[in-house]
């Protein structure tokens, strides 16, 4: 495939695809031993959730942190009640000696100058996953390297009730727990694509699409997040949500505050400060040259590439209940254990104020429309 004109595609295409024979880096050979001498003996920091029914996600501020090498990671991968995640953490910031796993990291094939330093690391026991949510800036394009993960993924347009509860900057949460769903409350009926990405795998995930990820084995992954012109406007909506949570977070209690916010979310900075920080994003959104979208040239590039993309197909309603049906009665429901005990009220009241309607209205009234 051209990479040109496959970065075209990526930047305008608006449905999820995989392409399964474009990545040729060196690490799809490793198997875990290699990967531990590779690292050898750095200490990492693993997210800690539970292999058991929640009535809530497992959200990132209700997981305990635990410290170890990847040989610790080759234990925890024999733990039946717990599993572990090295998640989201971008490589400009971690390995940075390990030249045999950066030097490999290379999406020009893409269309793109990325490389490792542009690039997030994923590694994780079977159970570990990812709440189901929207990124809001850009696209995704993830590699798998190692074992295989099932992503759930749904249009935009899907109401699968959203929550800025966990608040964190760029993310918009699903309330619904895909890791253990209530059968008598599924949402995405008719909408879902599944999808076991399988290493050697790249899947493309357009801007705004819901997804859920979970590790069915162990599993190592590498992604990057590509700009679009859009998110331009969408800097200045996150601006505005900013500012609104750094005043409601500052007036309730701490327990509440770990509760709104997620762990790596910092909101110390003044109300001044996020207002200075909207002004400037405004004036960015202003100035910025406005690229339309086009839709029509990106469908004539996947006719063109299609034979060497696979795009997933949507679930039916009988296939999406019985695979909710089997995630949910994999776990003992002895307790409902809930995952948040702020109040619902509080919950709500954020939930209406942070809505993207909302958002949108001020942004708006700023912008004197």
């Amino acid at each position: 495939m051209n990479p040109r004109g496959l970065k075209t595609l990526l930047e305008n295409f608006d449905q999820p695809f995989v392409i399964p024979n474009l990545l040729d880096w060196s690490i799809l050979d490793w198997d875990l031993e290699q990967w531990n001498a590779a690292l050898k003996g750095s200490v990492l920091k693993f997210r800690k959730g539970k292999i058991a029914h929640t009535k809530d996600p497992q959200w990132e501020s209700h997981t305990e942190i635990v410290e170890g090498t990847l040989d610790d990671f080759l234990k925890f991968c024999n733990d039946s009640h717990y599993w572990y995640y090295f998640d989201y953490k971008y490589l400009i910031e971690w390995f940075l000696d390990q030249k045999q796993i950066r030097n490999d990291i290379n999406w020009t094939k893409f269309g793109f100058e990325k490389f490792a330093n542009d690039s997030t690391i994923w590694i994780g026991t079977k159970g570990a996953h990812t709440p189901c949510h929207i990124d809001v800036y850009g696209f995704n394009l993830i590699a798998q390297i190692f074992g295989r993960k099932r992503w759930l993924l749904f249009p935009p347009n899907e109401d699968l009730l959203k929550t800025r509860v966990p608040y964190e900057e760029s993310s918009i949460y699903s309330k619904i727990n895909f890791y253990s769903p209530d059968e008598n409350n599924l949402r995405g009926f008719d909408s879902c694509r599944e999808l076991i990405l399988e290493p050697g795998q790249v899947l493309f995930v357009p801007n705004g699409w819901w997804h859920y990820v979970e590790n069915l084995e162990t599993a190592i992954s590498i992604n990057t997040w590509l700009p679009l012109t859009s998110d331009n406007e969408k800097r200045m909506q996150e601006a505005i949500v900013q500012m609104l949570m750094k005043i409601l977070a500052s007036q309730v209690t701490e327990g509440d505050r770990n509760i709104l916010l997620n762990p790596n979310e910092n909101i110390e900075e003044s109300v001044y400060g996020c207002v200075r920080n909207i002004e400037a994003m405004k004036n960015i959104y202003r100035n910025a040259i406005k690229v339309p979208q086009r839709i029509e040239l990106a469908s004539e590039l996947y006719n063109k590439f299609k034979d060497n993309l696979v795009q997933p197909a949507v679930l039916s309603r009988e296939e999406f209940t019985r695979l909710m049906v089997k995630q949910s009665r994999r776990f003992a429901k002895d307790k409902e254990e809930s995952s948040t005990n702020s109040s619902s009220d509080l919950i709500d009241v954020i939930n209406a104020i942070t809505d993207c309607d909302v958002i949108e209205l001020i942004k708006n009234k700023m912008l004197g429309k």
